[in-house]
C-alpha cells in the first residue's frame, strides 16, 4: 500500500515538472498522457508524451507529431532521445522534455518523407534519416560520409557494431569526424550530461537542507510533547488545588477551626478561674485565641457567600 502511494506522489511530481517548464502543456488524459506545443523551422509541432501505469519506474514514451526528420526520431514519430533512454524515477521529466524541445528548436527541420528513406539504413539504424533536398535546388544522390562508410561496411562488420558496445563505441568514435550531425549530437549529450551532474550535486545540497530540516523538526515536536506533558501536569495540579478551595468546603473547614479555637479559649479561661496562670497570660491567650477564632467565622461567612 505504502509503495502505490509512492508511486503515485512520485508521478504526480513528475507531472508537476512538466507544467513548471513549459508553457503549452495540455492535459489529454488524465495523469496518463500530455501534450508539449511549440514552433520550429517554420512548424506548428506538438510533443505527445504517455505516460505507461509503471511511470516513473517506466519511462515515458513520446512522439511528435507531425513527424520530423531527425536522427532521434524514427519513421513513427516516436522519439528516443539519450535522456528517455536513460530514464528513471530520479530523472526529471520536465528537464527531459526540454532538452529535446531545445535539440529539435536548433536542428534545421523537415517532415518526413517515407519514400526519400534508404530501407537498408533504415533497419540498421532506424533514427538515421535522408534529409531531402531543399526547394529549387538540384537532387543530389551522392551519400553522405556515414551513409558510405555503413555500405562499404560487410555484414559481420555490421553485426560486430550491433552486437558489441565496445565495437559499437569504436565506430562512434571514428565516424565522429566523418559526420557531422553525429558531433553535433554526442555534443548535446555531453551537455545534457553535466547539466544532469549539476543537478545531482543540487539535489545532492537540497537533501542535506532537507535532512537538516527533518531532525530540527524532530526535535521541535519531542519538545513540544515534553511541554504538553508539563503543562498537563500543571493543570493537574490546579485542578487539586481548585478541588480543595471548593467554595463549601472551604468554609465548612473554617467552621471547625473557629470552633476549635472557642475550645481552646474556653479552656484558657477555665485554666484562669482554676488559678493556673495568672492574669496577664490569661489576658494575652484569651484575646489571641478568641480572635482567631471570630476571625475564622467571619471567613466562612464569606466564602459561603461565593457562587
Amino acid at each position: 500500500m505504502k509503495f502505490q502511494t509512492d508511486i503515485r506522489l512520485s508521478r504526480s511530481r513528475q507531472i508537476n515538472t512538466l507544467r513548471v517548464f513549459h508553457d503549452n502543456v495540455t492535459e489529454v488524459v488524465p495523469n496518463k498522457e500530455y501534450s508539449v506545443s511549440f514552433n520550429s523551422s517554420g512548424h506548428s509541432l506538438i510533443l505527445v508524451i504517455k505516460l505507461p501505469d509503471n511511470f516513473p519506474n517506466q519511462k515515458p514514451l513520446v512522439e511528435i507529431s507531425p513527424a520530423v526528420l531527425h536522427p532521434w526520431v524514427d519513421s513513427s514519430g516516436r522519439i528516443d532521445s539519450p535522456g528517455l533512454r536513460n530514464f528513471s524515477q530520479h530523472s526529471d521529466l520536465g528537464m527531459v522534455i526540454g532538452a529535446i524541445k531545445q535539440e529539435l528548436k536548433k536542428s534545421s527541420l523537415q517532415l518526413q518523407n517515407p519514400g526519400a528513406r534508404s530501407q537498408g539504413v533504415a533497419a540498421l539504424s532506424p533514427s538515421y534519416c535522408v534529409l531531402p533536398p531543399s526547394a529549387g535546388s538540384a537532387v543530389n544522390t551522392s551519400p553522405d560520409p556515414l551513409s558510405a562508410k555503413l555500405a562499404d561496411l560487410p555484414v559481420e562488420e555490421l553485426k560486430g557494431i550491433l552486437n558489441d558496445e565496445d565495437h559499437f563505441e569504436k565506430f562512434i568514435m571514428e565516424a565522429e569526424t566523418d559526420y557531422e550531425p553525429l558531433s553535433s549530437l554526442l555534443e548535446s549529450i555531453n551537455s545534457m550530461r553535466e547539466e544532469l551532474e549539476k543537478k545531482a550535486l543540487e539535489n545532492q545540497d537540497l537533501q542535506t537542507q532537507i535532512e537538516s530540516s527533518r531532525n530540527e523538526i524532530i526535535c521541535k515536536y519531542q519538545e513540544f510533547h515534553q511541554k504538553k506533558s508539563e503543562l498537563q501536569s500543571t493543570i493537574d495540579r490546579l485542578r487539586e488545588l481548585e478541588a480543595r478551595v471548593e467554595p463549601n468546603l472551604l468554609a465548612d473547614r473554617l467552621v471547625r477551626l473557629s470552633v476549635a479555637s472557642e475550645e481552646e479559649s474556653d479552656d484558657i479561661a477555665e485554666s484562669f478561674l482554676q488559678q493556673n496562670i495568672d492574669v496577664d497570660q490569661f489576658i494575652t491567650k484569651y484575646i489571641k485565641v478568641r480572635g482567631d477564632g471570630y476571625m475564622k467565622k467571619v471567613k466562612a461567612d464569606k466564602v459561603k457567600q461565593i457562587k
